[in-house]
């Protein structure tokens, strides 16, 4: 590919001026800070969206892929963040899926399913033909559609941040299996912005900023400290800061809250706190210890066993998002997948989806449009999302863009509580300082916020007090985050506070 450009409506340029080169069996990274353009190269790619200018070419031959559909038949394969398996089919299943291209063509499928168990066996997958796709975990899944896209003779795969949520040794497993594949002869695009991936995985690595593909490097003649230069923009963002918490009465109350995931296992355990309006109380702990589970049962995305959730005296434990929100609960839940963007509507219908039924935007009984868009104008402009006008898709916006269209939303809603898990995961360091300065706003106008946090620095800078989850339980309660706490035998499980120092934060 050479000089690809993309403009959208109004002359908005995504991609001022990308190249890029593959050769058959080279693993290789495509660099950027969220915001570069990275996405939308790689929805050019694989055919996704059609470029303005540049060339295109696959195996020494001129193409233009105009679907996806279209793209994976001249064997480019972009593998969604979002599982592309039917879960109610199993592995062997999954891969024959899609395989029949005609009714005239019937497939010896007692041959193909010798082909595919020789497959599993020979790059050492875990699951087995006969395993059901809804049983796999995320790293399993992602692994069986690579070796997919390989068994139906992809050229060209393509994988977008696929490690995002794989603990260290699920990345290295991963990475083992691309570089099987890639041995095969296939070529890997490694999309990601995260430059340990790319030394370790890559052989080449393209760096990209502004939409411009700025160097084409050897991993093995590069530095972190290198790539890392040319990745980030000029102008970082300064360091974000907050003042002494003025804490206010006591907004949310859990008590006794259980919950039980698959197969009946207890993932929440008679956890117990309070967060009063003006606090952050940042819960941390290991993937598995329960905080997401917590954060999507008081935001009503998920339901308790037992245990009750309390806003205000309000008892809204098993109440749906819609029942929550009535009560001034707004969340920002970060997913790979993110939660509550709807790609096919529009932006403004994306962060307004409530103010369509507030009286305030009605006028005679009919809605006000130029005060709709007057109020997502002003949100897009105050929440710097970078788009055409609001009236495009979301399904254009950067990995960036559509976590600040979301806060946009969730923020602008004054709530009484917001829960925030992970809210800047995945975002540049621009626009992760940019969020946290917000949180720290609403923070300061009284909003009590549950936070689980990004990473250890988005912890010392927001939280005014921390819980601990180990297993499901709370396992330790600091009410003042002064800085640098040791708190990993909390974490690990290799120490628990007193029910004593545990009940002060049960505060009424």
């Amino acid at each position: 590919m050479e000089h690809i450009c993309k403009a959208y409506t109004e002359g908005f340029v995504t991609i001022k001026d990308a190249s890029l080169t593959l050769m058959q069996g080279e693993i290789h990274g495509l660099l950027g800070e969220n915001g570069a353009g990275k996405s939308t190269f790689v929805k050019i790619i694989s055919g996704l969206l059609a470029p303005d200018g540049g060339t295109f070419e696959l195996m020494g031959k001129p193409v233009a892929p105009q679907s996806p559909v279209e793209a994976a038949g001249l064997g480019i394969v972009k593998l969604q963040k979002r599982s592309g398996l039917v879960p109610s089919l199993t592995v062997e299943e999954n891969m024959l899926l899609g395989r029949q291209k005609n009714s005239f063509s019937p497939l010896d499928r007692k041959k193909m399913r010798r082909e595919v168990g020789a497959l599993l066996e020979e790059f050492h997958m875990d699951p087995g033909p006969g395993d059901l796709a809804l049983h796999l975990t995320a790293e399993d899944a992602l692994e069986t559609e690579v070796l997919k896209a390989y068994y139906a003779g992809a050229h060209l795969i393509i994988l977008d941040e696929p490690a995002s949520y794989f603990s260290l040794a699920q990345t290295e497993e991963l990475f083992t299996l691309l570089r099987r594949v890639a041995a095969k002869g296939v070529a890997i695009l490694y999309v990601s912005n995260q430059v340990r991936e790319m030394l370790e995985l890559c052989d080449k690595i393209t760096v990209m900023e502004g939409g411009v593909t700025t160097a084409t490097l050897a991993a093995a003649d590069t530095s972190p400290q290198q790539l890392q230069r040319r990745m980030v923009q000029e102008n970082k963002a300064p360091k974000v800061r907050k003042t002494r918490a003025k804490l206010g009465d006591t907004v949310l109350k859990v008590r006794g809250l259980s919950t039980f995931g698959d197969a009946q296992r207890p993932v929440l355990n008679k956890v117990s706190f309070s967060v009063r309006a003006g606090e952050i109380l940042a819960v941390v702990g290991k993937p598995d210890s329960g905080t997401r589970e917590l954060c999507e049962v008081v935001a009503g995305l998920a339901s308790a066993v037992a245990g009750k959730v309390l806003v205000f005296d309000d008892d809204i434990t098993g109440d749906s998002v819609h029942g929550t929100r009535e009560l001034g609960v707004s969340f920002l839940i970060s997913t790979p997948q993110r939660i509550g963007v709807a790609p096919a509507l529009s932006i403004q219908e994306n962060l307004l989806p409530y103010q369509y039924t507030n009286p305030a935007y009605r006028s005679h009984g009919l809605l006000d449009k130029e005060k709709l868009k007057a109020e997502a104008d002003r949100l897009i402009e105050e929440y710097d999302i970078r788009c055409a006008d609001a009236q495009e898709n979301a399904a254009v916006l950067s990995t960036s863009s559509a976590q600040k269209l979301l806060a946009a939303r969730e923020f602008s809603n004054e709530p009484v509580l917001l829960v925030a898990y992970r809210p800047t995961f995945g975002t540049s360091e621009e626009t992760a300082a940019f969020l946290e300065k917000k949180l720290i706003e609403l923070r300061d106008e009284g909003t009590a916020i549950l936070l689980v946090p990004t990473d250890w620095d988005e912890f010392a800078t927001l939280a005014d007090s921390a819980l601990v989850l180990d297993k499901g339980q709370v396992s330790a309660y600091l009410p003042k985050v002064q800085g640098g706490e040791e708190l990993d035998a909390y974490i690990n499980g290799e120490s628990r506070m007193s029910a004593e120092e545990l009940e002060a934060v049960c505060f009424e």
